[in-house]
């Protein structure tokens, strides 16, 4: 009689973990989206519907500048009363690692900061924001999540005095993660891939080592920003004098965009004017060049944002460009090159394919998966030259 009890107890424990694990991850999924769905809005109000309302061409550099430049001021006001927050992504990511996790506590300085840059159409992505915010009101819960878990593992297996396995802490935060997946992809409002072009069989030999020399190039590029990205935000510009220095970047990001309204933004919004043929092969090349110098820019002088939607862009962009010029398939070198460069730049070939799913679609799987795997070729070959350099230094 005991034991059914018991195990009657603990079934309504381990259920009480699921559904609980389930609906953290629902929760996350939907302020995700609807994170991605207020920035969007941002963009049209103060890049499409004031415009119109003062009777601007948005791409007009007199409209860019001043947004730009006011921008800067209110990244350089965020900068001396917030603090210099979001932490950049690769010291979330060691933070998380070493079980420090997210404070919740820093996301009001986190979205006073990002906002502004973000709709101000400085050349950074919504992700290093995002993850600030997702993940602190993540780790939050994730405490509720934890004793859930213990709580099961004790009335199932008797042990009230023994903490939970590895398994079972680990347990809640997958179930939830495939829950923020799920629920992210299932709802509406997601950024289409329809403006990729289809191609044939992505089987053959010659599209395949297209596609892992792509990755490869993605690669470089990649690790180049990320190290240059590292190297920019050593030098503390903003520290001294944020409300001089993020002003006269955002004039600077203006100017680089006369030529090219590419150079604006995360790079997302602009993914299908690589395919539409509105823009050449010379204004791809520039524009994958002039955001990358952009970007380096804008973290140099403290704004925030993040930097992996942009490197997809300028790799996509160059991959276009040279496909133009060279007259190879756009596609595979796109795709190609694009998860090379996630791979690089977050020295992860799993994460290369993942996240180049955002805006490649599935049908370019097998490519997406061969550039990755170039981007890993390129990450054992920057460790090689650094091994060297440090054995030749010495």
């Amino acid at each position: 009689m005991t034991t059914t009890r018991n195990t009657t107890e603990g079934l309504a424990a381990a259920t009480y973990m699921v559904v609980l694990a389930v609906a953290v991850g629902f929760v996350l999924g939907v302020l995700t989206k609807v994170a991605l769905w207020l920035y969007a809005r941002l963009i049209e109000l103060i890049w499409q519907w004031l415009p119109e309302q003062i009777g601007l061409d948005a791409e007009a550099f007199i409209f860019m500048a001043v947004v730009l430049v006011v921008g800067g001021v209110i990244v350089g006001l965020g900068q001396r009363t917030l603090g210099y927050l979001p932490k950049p992504l690769e010291k979330t990511t060691a933070d998380i690692a070493a079980g420090k996790g997210i404070d919740y506590r820093t996301i009001p300085a986190v979205l006073g900061n990002t906002v502004p840059a973000l709709g101000a159409g400085a050349p950074l992505g919504p992700e290093s924001g995002l993850i600030a915010v997702i993940g602190g009101i993540y780790f939050w819960l994730k405490e509720r999540m934890d004793v859930s878990a213990t709580h099961a593992f004790r009335v199932l297996t008797g042990r009230t005095d023994s903490e939970a396995s590895k398994p079972w802490r680990f347990a809640p935060s997958l179930i939830a993660g495939i829950t923020v997946m799920a629920v992210f992809h299932w709802l509406p409002g997601g950024r289409g891939t329809s403006f990729v072009p289809e191609i044939g069989d992505v089987s053959e030999v010659g599209v395949l080592v297209l596609a892992l020399v792509a990755g490869i190039a993605g690669g470089v590029l990649g690790i180049a920003a990320r190290r240059l990205e590292v190297r920019v935000r050593a030098l503390k510009l903003f520290e001294a004098r944020p409300l001089i220095s993020a002003p006269i970047a955002g004039l600077a990001v203006a100017v680089l965009a006369i030529p090219s309204s590419l150079v604006l933004f995360s790079g997302t919004e602009g993914m299908s004017a690589l395919f539409s043929g509105e823009a050449g092969a010379g204004e791809l090349l520039y524009a994958g060049g002039a955001k990358l110098l952009a970007m380096l820019l804008v973290l140099a002088a403290g704004w925030k944002g993040g930097t992996i939607f942009p490197t997809m862009f300028i790799a996509g962009s160059l991959a276009v460009g040279v496909a133009d010029l060279a007259g190879l398939d756009p596609v595979v070198l796109y795709a190609g090159a694009i998860a090379g460069a996630v791979a690089g730049h977050l020295r992860s070939v799993a994460l290369g394919a993942i996240i180049s799913l955002l805006i490649v679609p599935p049908s370019l799987l097998v490519a997406l998966v061969l550039g990755a795997l170039g981007g890993s070729v390129a990450l054992r070959g920057a460790a090689r030259s650094d091994a060297s350099l440090t054995s030749s230094s010495i």
